[in-house]
């Protein structure tokens, strides 16, 4: 009959029969040895114990364990960031909508508001060459003094697409500067609530 010797928590026992070997608590990579063996051998590579080796419970890989648990960890940061752009989006876009209405550019585009010249020189900073100014008598006199600025019904077309486009351009920036600093903001208070429960789990 074949004896095994067995190493256990650094210390070697034995002999062992094989019915013995059952009663001990030995895994796959317990090492064994007996006469039969060159040197100490994992349980998991000894023929002989074939039918022990069948019955143990298989390996444990920590590390693969750990490296799923890191995995699912970023797969759920990576998420709720994702959750947060998706937020910060929307939030530009009510504010592109409620700044859009503000600067009147839904106005122009939508509603065909008049185009006048103090507002069209307000948005543009610039007299747009389709306005003219119209000098009007005063007592038979001509002069700068009095008139006003007067545009075509295709002029009021073309500047109504100049503004449109500028005031688009400017509410456009306002939203991406309203995505940037809701992002870092919501970015913020998520990891300011992830460290609070952080510090509450942890502390005595």
């Amino acid at each position: 009959m074949s004896e095994y010797y067995v190493l256990l928590n650094q210390t070697q026992e034995g002999p062992y029969s094989k019915e013995d070997l059952r009663k001990l608590n030995l895994s796959r990579t317990t090492l064994i040895w007996n006469k039969e063996l060159d040197d100490w051998t994992e349980l998991k590579n000894v023929n002989d114990l074939k039918f022990l080796r069948n019955e143990l419970p298989p390996e444990v890989n920590l590390n693969n364990k750990k490296s799923t648990s890191i995995k699912s960890k970023l797969a759920n940061q990576i998420i709720s960031i994702f959750r947060i752009l998706i937020a910060s989006f929307i939030i530009g876009t009510i504010f592109f909508i409620g700044f859009g209405f503000y600067n009147n550019l839904f106005s122009y585009k939508f509603f065909n508001k008049d185009i006048n010249f103090s507002d069209t020189h307000e948005v543009l900073g610039y007299k747009p060459n389709q306005f003219q100014f119209n000098e009007v008598s005063s007592n038979g006199q001509y002069g700068r003094s009095s008139g006003f600025m007067e545009i075509s019904d295709s002029g009021k077309e073309e500047v109504r697409e100049i503004v449109v486009e500028e005031l688009l351009e400017e509410s456009f920036q306002f939203s991406l500067y309203t995505v940037i600093a809701s992002f870092l903001i919501l970015i913020l208070i998520f990891y300011l609530i992830k460290g609070i429960r952080w510090v509450r789990k942890y502390s005595s």
